[in-house]
């Protein structure tokens, strides 16, 4: 927590393992700080470069140099600081697009996506994360949490510390399909249900909450994690009332599955999930100490 950045390399046979090994990369010239501790972090696609975002609102852009040297029980590597921007907010999320050509980052407490891009200048474009709600552009409703690429770059998906997961256009403030916490609709009577809303003056979700079964739930406090399939016909999220895995149908909007405890999955929350763009393999690590590779099509 003290705004430091740890690098480690990863090999077959490194530090005595008959396997997979790591050993610690030691900087040689000073490595990664920040003023405060960092938030969120993201590799390019297609270059030696670290993207660092932090709680003091800066994002720091660091070159990897050349290949690590043998020291034994460590490596040593160089680093080389790019570019420092500043944004009002702690960074909450960011990622590579454009294989690698942009940086989208989020600050929390603003109501944009800042897209930075590295081939001039790092020159920041705003894109409003409300504008679907013609009049509120500039309300802050909710913090976006994790953002990751479609496989084909063309979608940004944002997870947020509400009961909703957001589908971008990439490089736009449209959205695209916005995905909520509900599933195992019983009742299919969507039109009555809006005209009771209407008449009693009731939020939709009021009326429409005891027709479905809980499926996801994110709060304030949680940490939502997002990762795409490979085909992007499905998203993964973890859920912050207990520790299982949600997975959407991106063209039907809703939850077609559930994985929990009881069907392999974790017994603690879920505190990360990556999803490979090369074949339909999940990966999840939880707070019961354990990694899980999912292994078929939807899980």
């Amino acid at each position: 927590m003290d705004g430091s950045v740890r690098l480690v390399e990863f090999g077959t046979g490194l530090n005595g393992a008959s396997g997979i090994g790591a050993r610690p990369l030691i900087c040689a010239a000073g490595g990664i700080k920040h003023g405060k501790y960092v938030k969120c972090l993201a590799w390019s696609p297609s270059a030696p470069l670290l993207a660092t975002g932090s709680a003091d609102g800066a994002v720091q852009l660091t070159k990897v140099l050349g290949q690590p040297e043998d020291r034994g029980n460590t490596s040593e590597i160089r680093l080389e600081n790019v570019r420092t921007m500043h944004l009002p907010g702690a960074i909450e999320a960011m990622c590579f697009l454009d294989n690698g050509n942009t940086l989208v980052c989020y600050a929390r407490e603003t109501p944009y996506l800042s897209y930075f891009d590295l081939t001039d200048e790092c020159k920041q474009t705003k894109y409003n994360v409300n504008e679907a709600v013609k009049g509120f552009e500039d309300h802050v409703s909710f913090a976006i949490m994790h953002l990751v690429p479609s496989p084909n770059e063309k979608h940004l998906a944002a997870a947020t510390d509400t009961h909703r997961n957001i589908i971008f256009k990439a490089g736009s403030s449209k959205q695209v399909r916005n995905l909520y916490g509900m599933y195992e609709v019983i009742d299919h009577s969507h039109f009555a249900l809006a005209v009771l809303c209407c008449a009693l003056s009731q939020p939709f979700s009021n009326i429409w909450q005891p027709y479905c079964s809980s499926g996801h739930k994110n709060d304030g406090f949680s940490q939502p994690k997002i990762a795409w399939s490979q085909t992007g016909q499905y998203l993964f999220g973890n859920t912050q009332e207990d520790s299982s895995i949600c997975v959407w149908d991106i063209a039907s909007s809703s939850i077609v599955k559930r994985i929990d405890r009881s069907t392999g999955g974790h017994s603690g929350q879920i505190r990360d999930m990556f999803g490979s763009p090369t074949s339909d393999t999940i990966v999840t690590a939880s707070y019961d100490k354990t990694v899980k590779v999912w292994l078929c099509t939807m899980c």
